[in-house]
Protein backbone atom coordinates (compact mmCIF):
# COMPACT_ATOMS: atom_id res chain seq x y z
CA UNK A 1 0.00 0.00 0.00
CA UNK A 2 1.12 3.25 -0.90
CA UNK A 3 0.68 6.52 1.15
CA UNK A 4 0.86 10.13 0.46
CA UNK A 5 3.30 12.05 3.04
CA UNK A 6 1.20 15.03 4.09
CA UNK A 7 3.87 17.75 4.51
CA UNK A 8 3.21 20.20 7.46
CA UNK A 9 4.64 23.11 8.76
CA UNK A 10 6.19 22.99 12.33
CA UNK A 11 4.24 24.45 14.72
CA UNK A 12 5.82 26.17 18.21
CA UNK A 13 3.63 26.11 21.13
CA UNK A 14 2.58 30.01 21.95
CA UNK A 15 0.50 30.86 24.65
CA UNK A 16 0.03 34.39 24.96
CA UNK A 17 -2.86 36.80 25.00
CA UNK A 18 -3.74 38.60 21.53
CA UNK A 19 -4.84 42.16 20.72
CA UNK A 20 -6.93 41.79 17.10
CA UNK A 21 -8.23 43.98 14.69
CA UNK A 22 -11.46 43.49 14.40
CA UNK A 23 -11.31 43.31 17.82
CA UNK A 24 -12.38 39.70 19.16
CA UNK A 25 -12.48 39.68 22.84
CA UNK A 26 -10.44 36.67 25.29
CA UNK A 27 -7.81 35.71 22.23
CA UNK A 28 -4.62 34.09 22.84
CA UNK A 29 -2.59 32.01 20.37
CA UNK A 30 -1.84 28.85 20.48
CA UNK A 31 1.30 28.16 18.33
CA UNK A 32 2.99 29.92 15.87
CA UNK A 33 4.74 28.82 12.49
CA UNK A 34 6.09 30.37 9.45
CA UNK A 35 2.82 30.47 7.64
CA UNK A 36 0.42 31.90 10.53
CA UNK A 37 -0.54 31.71 13.90
CA UNK A 38 -3.48 29.55 16.22
CA UNK A 39 -5.85 31.50 18.01
CA UNK A 40 -8.47 31.20 20.21
CA UNK A 41 -11.31 33.36 21.28
CA UNK A 42 -14.04 33.48 23.64
CA UNK A 43 -17.17 32.86 23.92
CA UNK A 44 -19.69 34.47 20.82
CA UNK A 45 -16.80 35.69 18.60
CA UNK A 46 -17.74 35.08 14.97
CA UNK A 47 -15.31 35.19 12.36
CA UNK A 48 -15.56 33.77 9.02
CA UNK A 49 -13.15 31.93 6.59
CA UNK A 50 -11.36 34.88 4.49
CA UNK A 51 -11.93 37.56 7.00
CA UNK A 52 -8.66 39.75 7.39
CA UNK A 53 -7.35 40.31 10.39
CA UNK A 54 -4.53 42.07 12.23
CA UNK A 55 -2.97 40.08 15.23
CA UNK A 56 -0.18 41.91 17.31
CA UNK A 57 1.17 40.09 20.33
CA UNK A 58 4.33 40.07 23.03
CA UNK A 59 6.98 37.21 22.29
CA UNK A 60 7.78 35.46 26.35
CA UNK A 61 10.65 36.91 27.78
CA UNK A 62 11.31 39.91 25.41
CA UNK A 63 10.08 43.54 24.62
CA UNK A 64 9.35 42.74 20.86
CA UNK A 65 5.84 43.11 19.84
CA UNK A 66 4.39 41.07 16.63
CA UNK A 67 2.09 42.69 14.22
CA UNK A 68 0.99 40.88 11.62
CA UNK A 69 -2.21 41.03 9.13
CA UNK A 70 -3.37 37.97 7.36
CA UNK A 71 -6.15 35.84 6.50
CA UNK A 72 -8.44 33.47 7.92
CA UNK A 73 -7.72 29.66 6.72
CA UNK A 74 -10.19 27.89 9.20
CA UNK A 75 -12.50 28.01 11.83
CA UNK A 76 -12.84 25.29 14.08
CA UNK A 77 -15.98 24.56 16.29
CA UNK A 78 -18.42 27.51 17.38
CA UNK A 79 -16.59 30.12 15.72
CA UNK A 80 -14.64 30.39 18.79
CA UNK A 81 -11.18 28.78 17.34
CA UNK A 82 -9.66 30.22 14.29
CA UNK A 83 -6.16 29.60 11.80
CA UNK A 84 -5.03 32.94 10.58
CA UNK A 85 -2.16 32.86 8.02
Amino acid sequence: MIRAVISRELRIPLFVPVDTEPELPGCFSTNVSSLGVGLVCGAGVEMQKGAHVTVAFLLPGSSARVRATGEVMWVFGRSSRVGRS
